[in-house]
């Protein structure tokens, strides 16, 4: 560079003149760069990061204003994510089809007519099961967009799903034996209601396990 006084030659980036003294002036350059520094010290994180597409260039700070997501919690949620994700879509649509069936008469494959002729209650056992099974079928829905909002009754809104299914099936034996003549506790071997119950049973203190261990995460 060169000195705007004198003429002398400067190495570049030279503040002053040592040949006569003179005090250059900072090119265009470095004042931009500059004055773009000092502004940038002002900015909010939030205006930094909308800037510098999330990253704070000078490393100060983290700039992530966006919250955790409880679905990357570290205690793990793949049981949670099949839950809401799977399992009560499922539950929902086999227990439309089985209000379906019921309705129907389907699940006596073409004798319906016959069975509901030798036990007429039989009919109106199904019809009164086939809208709790409908029923069923909304509940699990809406189970699980409470579950997938995070909300403060959606773990317990579960297990309420999980006991009415298993008191439904029992209600229904119980329609079914009286339409029948069926003994009640031969309806519950024939139809193994018991290992059902087991099963059911185990599944609801395990999801209470698993939800009570994430319950910090159900505050909406």
């Amino acid at each position: 560079m060169q000195c705007p006084n004198c003429g002398a030659l400067l190495a570049e980036g030279s503040r002053f003149c040592p040949y006569c003294s003179s005090i250059l002036e900072k090119s265009a350059g470095e004042t931009q760069n500059e004055a773009f520094s000092d502004s940038d010290e002002t900015l909010s994180v939030t205006d930094r990061q909308s800037s510098y597409g999330g990253w704070d260039p000078y490393g100060r700070e983290p700039l992530s204003t966006k919250p955790d997501d409880p679905l990357n919690d570290p205690r793990g949620m793949k049981w949670f994510k099949f839950i809401i994700y799977f399992q009560l879509f499922a539950s929902a649509v086999m227990n439309g089809y089985n209000a379906f069936q019921l309705f129907s008469g389907n699940q006596y494959e073409g004798t319906a007519k016959t069975v509901y002729f030798l036990y007429p209650g039989l009919k109106t056992a199904d019809t009164i099961y086939g809208f709790v099974v409908l029923g069923l079928a909304a509940l699990a829905i809406f189970v699980r967009f409470r579950l997938a909002q995070f909300r403060k009754d959606g773990p317990v809104l579960y297990y309420a799903l999980m006991v009415a299914d298993v008191l439904s099936a029992l209600l229904y034996l119980f329609l079914a034996s009286s339409a029948t003549g069926l003994p009640l506790d031969q309806a519950l071997q024939d139809s193994s209601i018991l290992a059902t119950l087991a099963g059911a049973g185990i599944m609801l203190i395990v999801n209470m396990i698993y939800f009570g261990r994430r319950k910090d995460l159900f505050i909406n």
